[in-house]
């Protein structure tokens, strides 16, 4: 890509972004209108390295529980371990979508920060009895294979009401880590029909051209960035929270 391209790119990026402390109104239409905003500043530094620390240890405490060989007494125990705190993720080899405990102090610190800073924003778009659906985190270790183009969640489709997700990066993000692709404007039933065809480096569909263009998302740590899937008529009514840590360059 050349210098100017990734200029441009960069450009239509920033658009999209806004400071935890702007108008939240205007973050909210925001979001409404294109399917994403992102947010700066949500964060302070100790409280991103602090969770980073601990994601790191509850990883490694989390797979031991989920190991054991099989035929053993242990099996059945490390099965229901890995159910209970590793979800279902694209291209699993090396990337771990690790669920967090809400009763751990450093976790629920961070999400009482999380949600006064964007407590004002959500209230714009949120209905009274929305509900945390999902605490995780999604860690990429080097060697991690590119994931496809994809909504995060079937949710919306299975309950009817729009999911927001909420993506906060724990680390600085750069474009030799793999950044985080968003598609505005595909939050409609109708845009991400296809999006099941589109393939990783160049969201070439195979049979019907191209995905809408992507905005690359080179996440500073203590920024989040939020997405809604598939707009209705209906006010969103679920939430879902994603620590992101990613530890290498995926090839």
């Amino acid at each position: 890509m050349s210098e100017s391209a990734d200029e441009d790119e960069e450009t239509k990026s920033q658009a999209h972004w806004t400071d935890c402390a702007a108008d939240p109104l205007l973050a909210a239409g925001h979001l409404v209108l294109h399917g994403l905003v992102g947010v700066r500043g949500l964060l302070g530094a100790s409280e991103t390295r602090t969770l980073r620390e601990f994601v790191d240890v509850e990883l490694l405490r989390r797979k031991g529980q989920a190991t054991a060989e099989d035929n053993t007494p242990e099996c059945s125990a490390a099965c229901a371990a890995f159910e209970r705190w590793f979800g279902h993720v694209r291209e699993r080899r090396r990337r771990y979508d690790l669920k967090l405990d809400i009763k751990e102090p450093v976790v629920l610190d961070a999400l009482h920060s999380v949600c006064a800073g964007l407590g004002p924003i959500l209230e714009e778009v949120l209905t009274a009895d929305a509900t945390v659906v999902e605490l995780a985190t999604m860690i990429s270790d080097p060697g991690a294979a590119q994931q496809a183009y994809h909504p995060d969640s079937l949710l919306p489709s299975l309950v009817g009401a729009p999911l927001i997700t909420c993506f906060i990066a724990l680390q600085d993000i750069d474009a030799a880590m793999g950044p985080t692709r968003l598609l505005p404007d595909t939050t409609t039933s109708r845009a991400t029909a296809g999006c099941a065809t589109w393939s990783r480096p160049t969201g070439r569909c195979a049979s019907s051209g191209t995905a809408p263009s992507a905005l690359k998302v080179h996440l500073k740590r203590r920024d989040e960035r939020m997405h809604a899937h598939r707009r209705t008529g209906r006010l969103p009514t679920r939430v879902a929270a994603t620590w992101a840590a990613r530890r290498g360059m995926p090839t």
